[in-house]
């Protein structure tokens, strides 16, 4: 998996940007962003993305950042009311900060 590491210290502020293939649009779609301890675990961030053309933009704030440093992992998903598309799905890892 590796290819859309994620990488972010605790307790900083990030702008992620994702960008979507294989819909020719995302009129009536929400991007979602879900951080997890695991595939099943427990959600740490869960973020609502703003959509421009097909770009999905995700802004964390230090305090969704505000979790133990450790790899978790995470996928970004768009969905309407009739369908839902999972886009990436990755390792999400938080570094740990000298102020934390």
């Amino acid at each position: 998996m590796a290819n859309n590491l994620i990488e972010i210290y605790q307790q900083n502020s990030t702008t992620i940007t994702c960008d979507v293939s294989g819909i020719t649009d995302l009129i009536n779609y929400s991007g979602i962003l879900t951080v997890k301890t695991n595939a099943d675990g427990e959600i740490v961030i869960s973020s609502t993305g703003t959509i421009s053309d097909l770009k999905v933009t995700f802004e964390l704030s230090y305090t969704d950042t505000s979790i133990a440093a450790d790899d978790y992992v995470y996928d970004v998903v768009v969905e309407s009311s009739v369908n839902k598309y999972t886009v990436v799905q990755d390792t999400f890892k938080v570094l740990n900060s000298v102020k934390f």
